[in-house]
């Protein structure tokens, strides 16, 4: 029976990856679970690894070179998330170790998350919920209805899988949609291709979509919040080290800007640091816009990958293919 290494810690493995992939993971081998509250080391991955054919890993499991060179029982490493930033899948290959990682079942959770903010901060729902929590009854006089998104400009920059699918559903809402992507040749009709500066300028909602990579990383600075409308808001479910949060919150106490929403941010688990949560214009969740559903189906997805593997079959997700890999020595394997 194969032994798998689970790297989900106690924190988060109900949360992220469910008691029903647990139970479906079970039924594939012995399963070597991550007792500790923390993401492992590579020097502890290597300890636990041992004997372990597959590691199946959650997004801040590191896949060093170290932890390949030093692992001569593993034949894959399997993400349950399509992050690769920290797997350094060459070093893999060269060991005979297959990597795959699962498809992006969050876009539809992420972009619900985005359009839900955008309502909130256009039409500043949650002031009124509040209110009548407390036992007040808001004074509309003061212009708190708020504004529609219809005739409004969204900006996305980024134009993968969530800027496409969240472009189609801003169009359906009679938005005008904007995008930056210097990267992509073919645009729908339904866009208007710009540059950043354009973008910042023009947007009633600047969002973030983007893949964070050397490149990208603060790309969303003070220059592009001087540049927004002070009637703007900016929103960001996608990575931290997309944003200058010090140049954000200088632009949403100053009234350079109208408000934020954030689901990311540079504090443990890219959860958005308190300092902006707490500010009254700022509408601020802990990472949680992919949503239960969608992590759960990853897992899903993640588990069938393992039980190809097993059976000696390299499923759809494999990254790397040009080294020999080590399943082959499992009976019946194919390449």
């Amino acid at each position: 029976m194969a032994n798998i290494l689970l790297s989900f810690h106690r924190g988060i493995l109900r949360l992220r990856f469910g008691d029903q992939n647990l139970d479906a993971l079970r039924n594939l081998g012995n399963v070597v679970l991550n007792e500790t509250d923390n993401a492992l080391t590579t020097d502890q991955l290597i300890q636990m690894a041992k004997g372990c054919e597959v590691i199946l890993s959650e997004r801040l499991t590191p896949g060093e070179a170290r932890l390949f060179d030093n692992s001569p029982d593993l034949i894959a490493f399997v993400r349950s998330v399509t992050d690769m930033k920290l797997v350094d899948v060459v070093a893999a290959s060269r060991n005979g170790i297959l990597v795959a990682a699962v498809d992006a079942a969050f876009v539809p959770a992420v972009v619900e998350w985005t359009v839900a903010q955008m309502i909130n901060l256009g039409r500043l729902l949650p002031r009124f919920i509040m209110a009548y929590r407390a036992g007040r009854i808001p004074d509309l006089s003061l212009g708190w209805e708020g504004k529609q998104l219809a005739g409004k400009i969204a900006g996305i920059i980024g134009f993968g899988r969530l800027g496409r699918r969240l472009a189609e559903v801003l169009g359906a809402l009679e938005m005008r949609v904007l995008v930056f992507d210097p990267y992509v040749e073919e645009w729908p009709e339904v866009v208007d291709r710009v540059d950043l500066d354009e973008l910042a300028m023009t947007s009633d909602f600047l969002i973030c979509m983007a893949t964070h990579t050397e490149e990208t990383e603060n790309m969303v600075n003070a220059s592009v919040f001087r540049r927004m409308k002070p009637s703007a808001f900016f929103v960001n479910p996608s990575r931290s080290g997309l944003v200058d949060e010090t140049a954000l919150e200088k632009a949403l106490s100053n009234g350079q800007i109208a408000g934020a929403a954030l689901d990311v941010g540079s504090e443990v688990g890219d959860i958005p640091p308190l300092r902006l949560g707490r500010l009254p214009n700022v509408l601020a969740t802990p990472h949680v816009a992919a949503g239960f559903e969608s992590n759960l189906d990853q897992g899903r997805q993640a588990v069938e990958m393992v039980a190809e593997i097993l059976h000696g079959r390299i499923p759809e997700g494999a990254l790397y293919r040009k080294q020999a890999i080590r399943m082959s020595r499992l009976s019946g394997g194919s390449r």
